[in-house]
């Protein structure tokens, strides 16, 4: 009886989509994406995606991004958090994440395209400002570095260290 009960086990197939979805949301949560997609696979064979599936989907996406990126896959991590940005295309987090993994690909004019995206909605943000300085400061882009050395310095006008970078800017 066991081995019969078992074997059923292995085979069962529900058709309620619920029970997909909230497997889907457990395996996400597990932080296990094969798994999830998986089931949302098997959840989209019943229904059209609502917005509590779509924010899976794009959490699941996020989450192989992250897994990639950690795995040094920096490729499939863009793939993966560009999905996801088909799902939350405001989320600054997520921007800033694939910035970072573009940058880990040695695309660096991506990753300052999406550092200034990132500065347009947050512009007292001085971590950002900072990275944006620094990325064109290495592409030997000397005058939009200070652009943005000027921009950092009007946040922070008593940091010695960005006086000190837009005077040697200011001499190149």
């Amino acid at each position: 009886m066991l081995q019969v009960h078992a074997h059923q086990q292995n085979t069962f197939q529900p058709n309620y989509p619920d029970i997909y979805k909230n497997l889907a949301s457990l395996y996400l949560k597990e932080k296990n994406p094969d798994m999830t997609r998986k089931y949302l696979d098997s959840l989209l064979t019943f229904i059209r995606p609502d917005t509590e599936v779509n924010l899976l989907i794009g959490k699941m996406y996020i989450l192989s991004g992250d897994i990639n990126t950690e795995n040094n896959n920096f490729e499939t991590a863009i793939d993966n958090y560009q999905l996801g940005l088909k799902y939350y295309p405001n989320n600054l987090e997520l921007i800033y994440k694939l910035a970072r993994v573009n940058k880990n690909a040695g695309r660096t004019l991506k990753y300052i395209e999406l550092l200034e995206k990132i500065y347009s909605v947050k512009n007292d943000d001085k971590q950002i400002l900072q990275e944006i300085s620094q990325s064109y400061e290495s592409l030997e882009r000397f005058p939009e570095a200070l652009k943005y050395y000027e921009k950092l310095k009007s946040l922070a006008p008593d940091n010695s260290n960005i006086i000190k970078k837009i005077i040697q800017l200011n001499e190149k």
